[in-house]
């Protein structure tokens, strides 16, 4: 057949497969489209493209068939992964996670820390402080020129020194550690005025020095001793609104704080009179409410232990012919007494078996 005829034919064919419109357009045959970014489709725009645009898609084109293998971007991503989390915990500064240690005094979150130098002191006093070491944690932090300047660690602090006890020749000691206390509590509670943890661990501390063991059996008057205690009790009122706006934790301690002072300023007032134990005797109203407060936490075995030694120190001054004023009641036997401290060594006795 001619080759005119022949091209003739393919473009009568072609215009079988179109659909004419009425309104005079042409809608094209439908075909078989190719991805738009799949190698074939590049291929075919670069068999129609201009001599001298192909060689640079030619080229693009061989990158593409030549890109890494599945194996070679699994290593790329575990290796940038493995270069981050070096960098992250090795030259990233992070916050040390101190509220982590177990301790009595409960607030807000404080500011994390984040200084190399302050995280190497700050495991360090976490490691001292876990491990019971709380005069070795207080020194730590005490010679250290900046740690106490994070509200973290001058937290631990408080709490480490809280629970050392000194020996009565290291009163200069026990000064020193207290003065930096305060003198930290003081910075604390001029940044930080609404945390109910600066002026608590300052009770805490304060209150040491009131009520120590051998407070049951005191053997002068201290007037000076007297006012300090009666001081720390005028400022219970402000301390459980402050710890109430913060969440309300500490109840339990400050419970505790308050009915040891209350404890100590019956003892300072009526040691000098020979404890009288009517209602309206000196020191009565404070043993009282000592005893109330104490019993609002019947389990607790700190509560039970003063509750112990109040009552046995009642049975003290007491005689056959001498009424008393008890837990609420005027008494003339001492049975109510002998009751209560065998109850309270019930109590306690059931508390060392579980534990």
């Amino acid at each position: 057949m001619p080759e005119g005829i022949v091209e003739i034919e393919a473009v009568e064919r072609q215009k079988s497969q179109l659909a004419y419109r009425t309104d005079g357009s042409v809608e094209l045959p439908e075909t078989e489209l190719l991805p738009a970014k799949s190698d074939e489709a590049l291929q075919a725009s670069v068999e129609n493209l201009p001599d001298d645009i192909e060689p640079v898609l030619e080229a693009i084109l061989k990158a593409r068939r030549s890109s890494y293998s599945y194996l070679q971007l699994l290593f790329l991503i575990v290796f940038m992964v493995l270069a981050f989390l070096l960098t992250y915990y090795w030259l990233l500064p992070h916050p040390v996670n101190v509220e982590g240690i177990n301790m009595e005094v409960q607030g807000p979150s404080l500011p994390p820390i984040t200084s190399s130098e302050m995280r190497s002191i700050s495991e360090n006093a976490i490691a001292l402080y876990k491990e019971k070491k709380y005069l070795e944690c207080a020194r730590k932090l005490s010679n250290s020129r900046n740690a106490l300047k994070e509200p973290s660690l001058a937290n631990i602090y408080c709490e480490a020194l809280y629970n050392v006890y000194f020996d009565a020749q290291d009163h200069k000691k026990r000064r020193d550690y207290e003065d930096r206390a305060f003198k930290t509590l003081d910075q604390m509670e001029q940044q930080d005025p609404d945390n109910v943890r600066w002026p608590l661990h300052r009770i805490k501390i304060k209150s040491h020095n009131y009520l120590r063991k051998d407070d049951f059996h005191l053997t002068s008057q201290d007037s000076v001793r007297q006012e300090g205690v009666e001081s720390l009790l005028g400022s219970f009122d402000k301390l459980r609104k402050l710890d109430k706006d913060n969440g309300g934790k500490n109840s339990h301690i400050i419970d505790l704080l308050e009915a040891k002072l209350l404890t100590a300023d019956w003892l300072l007032k009526g040691f000098s009179k020979g404890y009288p134990d009517d209602e309206n005797d000196v020191g009565v109203l404070e043993r009282e409410k000592a005893y109330e407060i104490a019993k609002s936490h019947p389990d607790a075995r700190d509560f039970l232990e003063l509750r112990k030694a109040i009552v046995k120190k009642i049975l003290e001054g007491d005689s056959k012919v001498n009424y008393y004023y008890f837990n609420g009641k005027k008494r003339f036997s001492v049975k109510p007494l002998r009751d209560e401290l065998n109850s309270i060594d019930r109590l306690l006795s059931g508390k060392n078996e579980h534990e």
